[in-house]
């Protein structure tokens, strides 16, 4: 049984107290069209839920901000294929961010503030729709996934704030609409790569490598505006 992206209090009417993710009771509560014992009514107005008014039971938005959710998120979200927002903002969920590959109709991905450690190895291929990916001020670590730079209409990308290790992935570079790049308050690396420098919408570079040792030829480049 999956775990639930969160456990809370059985829901009261009009609320979202129950999660509306996936727990203990209702493991797969957010599939694609409809929750299991559940009616279009009931969910479709919980707090923090939004459905489509053209596609009925369709859920379009999940602002699930400070609700004090735990546990792992459910893959199951990625059967939300109409989803455009999911804001998991500064709750405390950990694991793996899982495959969201179905989801490329997002636009906005929101999960600053948790404890999640690592993404699954195709968790945003497809989701070529997202315009902004805040995952700051998680426990992410290794190296800045390049597979990042196929998220070609990123307008904003938020890195800071995790372990990351190692230089600014070139890829980036191939994020043709961005204009702001934050990536402070990690151990990267090395300088901005020059494909960076080469995209003409890009606004605001944040970015704060490790002091330079004796092997390092790194610079310490805090803010860098084009």
């Amino acid at each position: 049984m999956d775990t639930s992206i969160a456990r809370r209090s059985p829901r009261t009417a009009g609320t979202c107290s129950h999660c509306s993710i996936s727990g203990k009771q209702s493991p797969e509560i957010l599939e694609d069209s409809s929750f299991p014992g559940i009616t279009v009514l009931d969910y479709c107005n919980w707090n923090g839920v939004t459905c489509s008014k053209t596609h009925l039971g369709r859920v379009t938005e999940l602002n699930l901000t400070g609700q004090s959710l735990e546990g792992r998120i459910s893959p199951s979200l990625g059967n939300l294929t109409l989803l455009k927002i999911l804001d998991l903002y500064s709750n405390n969920l950990y694991g793996q961010l899982p495959d969201l590959n179905r989801l490329r109709k997002l636009q906005i991905l929101v999960l600053k503030f948790n404890n999640l450690q690592g993404f699954a190895p195709n968790a945003l291929k497809n989701c070529s729709s997202l315009k902004a990916l805040n995952i700051a001020g998680n426990m992410l670590a290794g190296s800045i996934p390049p597979e990042l730079g196929f998220l070609y209409n990123l307008l904003g990308l938020n890195l800071a704030s995790n372990h990351f290790t190692g230089s600014i992935p070139s890829s980036l570079g191939n994020i043709t609409q961005l204009m702001y790049l934050l990536l402070y308050d990690n151990q990267l690396e090395g300088s901005i790569p020059t494909e960076l420098g080469q995209l003409a919408k890009l606004y605001q570079v944040c970015y704060e490598p490790s002091p330079p040792n004796h092997n390092s030829k790194s610079t310490r480049i805090i803010w860098v505006q084009f």
